[in-house]
């Protein structure tokens, strides 16, 4: 609805108090369309890090690109499907987990792209893949120009995906033009009201709300939610969207503020334009924040976007993560030796990372040979997660004082300063980011002693890699 609406204002609120917002000759019963058994489990929220995060059924952040099928901002951009090969490939050469999808925008016929859908929800299921379906914008960004018509697709998709475990339902695209400090009650409200029309018709889907153009303002966007909540907004099954159009700064801070809180819904990143990955090192950010994200490339289901941009930014800017499936970034087949005794070395310098003065010192690669200082138990933490047992005190590794000090052996149990991501990288070496604050361990050469290991990077690189050895 337009801001100052009335008929869209009272549209909202008797779609919330039970009256039925019907569209012309649009039923209000829709049939399911059937499920698969290689369908992904749902996604969750998950709290194991001290804030919410949504993670898929393998406890990993959402990685994907997009499809634009809502006719691009003339409204008649044919809709590509990709074809079965191309979207495994997402999954085994390209490292991601889910596609995005401007499923229709709300000048068109509600349901015309539904064979597609069926046909795309079924593709990714085989590729073990998450499916984003949200209504696009074409050339009205920043609106919601008809309540109404939002109510009648979610009743459509909403009731024809419910029982599809790797859907995941996104209300509407930007639907203000600013960020949330600019959103009014009858913005929020709305929010509330697409919400309960789809948790009317899918009552155990995840639902991404708010899709927020500007992501810049985080006491306004918790003062909205807060509010939402009052209105019977459930966000233990819900999160919140935004995009990536806005100073890197203010969104790092905002996911940030979010994260302090604690209890603040999980968010994930929707949209960005692909050319932030390599001129701000975006996707980076994202990471550190331990933040899923969705690139917005492959629109029209060209391999040239992947092949010839998105790999080659991904790797220049040493962005990485464990996939679901597959062995790039990093290689999701190879298990961590839990039990092991192991021993690092250093590629930034050659040297072995020692606990060093029987562990009473910080971590600095500096041995030739590996010894009891530089030995270690690695320790299960939880999914491509570790703890390091320092075999000279029996300590755990610890990125101290929430990774703004050197790595120490000096903890005697594992939380989450002591726990680190495992990835096991293609050429069997591997690197470590810590849950302390979200960086890479380096093994710093520009430290004082040299080699000292701290997780002080975004970007992975040589100083980021250790080759691994067994005992």
């Amino acid at each position: 609805m337009r801001l100052g609406s009335t008929k869209g204002y009272l549209a909202a609120m008797g779609a919330l108090v039970g009256m039925t917002l019907s569209l012309p000759g649009q039923a209000q019963n829709y049939a399911a369309y059937r499920s698969l058994s290689t369908d992904r489990g749902r996604p969750h929220v998950d709290h194991g890090i001290g804030y919410n995060r949504l993670m898929t059924d393998h406890n990993t952040p959402l990685h994907g690109v997009s499809l634009a099928w809502d006719g691009g901002s003339n409204g008649n951009d044919p809709a590509v499907l990709p074809t079965q090969a191309q979207i495994s490939s997402l999954s085994s050469t390209y490292g991601l987990n889910c596609i995005h999808v401007y499923a229709e925008q709300d000048n068109q016929v509600i349901g015309h792209n539904e064979g597609l859908m069926d046909q795309l929800v079924d593709e990714a299921s085989a590729a073990h893949m998450y499916v984003i379906i949200t209504i696009g914008c074409g050339s009205h960004n920043g609106t919601i120009q008809n309540l109404g018509w939002e109510q009648g697709f979610w009743r459509l998709y909403g009731a024809r995906y419910a029982n599809r475990t790797n859907v995941i339902f996104e209300s509407k695209n930007e639907p203000q033009a600013q960020g949330p400090a600019n959103w009014n009650s009858g913005d929020w409200y709305c929010q509330t009201v697409l919400y309960q029309t789809i948790r009317s018709v899918a009552p155990s889907t995840f639902i991404l709300t708010c899709t927020f153009q500007a992501f810049d303002n985080a006491g306004a966007a918790e003062a909205g939610i807060q509010t939402m909540k009052s209105q019977g907004v459930d966000f233990s099954n819900a999160g919140v969207a935004f995009h990536g159009y806005q100073t890197q700064s203010s969104i790092d801070a905002c996911i940030g503020a979010f994260q302090a809180v604690g209890s603040e819904p999980a968010v994930l990143c929707t949209e960005f334009d692909p050319g932030t990955t390599v001129s701000t090192d975006y996707n980076n950010m994202l990471e550190t924040h331990f933040c899923g994200w969705v690139e917005f490339t492959f629109l029209t289901a060209s391999n040239y976007d992947l092949t010839n941009f998105f790999k080659p930014s991904i790797g220049r800017m040493g962005v990485l993560w464990t996939p679901d499936y597959g062995t790039w970034p990093a290689n999701s087949s190879t298990s961590e030796p839990i039990g092991s005794n192991i021993s690092f070395k250093a590629l930034s310098n050659n040297q072995f990372a020692s606990a060093d003065n029987w562990g009473a010192n910080p971590l600095v690669a500096k041995q030739s040979v590996a010894g009891t200082w530089e030995t270690f138990k690695l320790m299960y933490v939880g999914t491509n997660t570790v703890g390091l047992q320092a075999a000279v005190n029996g300590k755990y590794v610890c990125a101290d004082n929430g990774g703004a000090s050197p790595l120490i052996a000096n903890r005697t149990s594992i939380g989450a300063w002591e726990t680190f991501e495992w990835y096991r990288l293609g050429d069997g070496n591997v690197a470590l980011r810590s849950w302390a604050n979200g960086k890479l361990v380096c093994a710093d050469l520009n430290y004082s002693p040299a080699g000292t290991l701290i997780a002080n990077r975004t970007d992975f690189g040589t100083w980021e890699e250790f080759a691994v050895s067994m005992h």
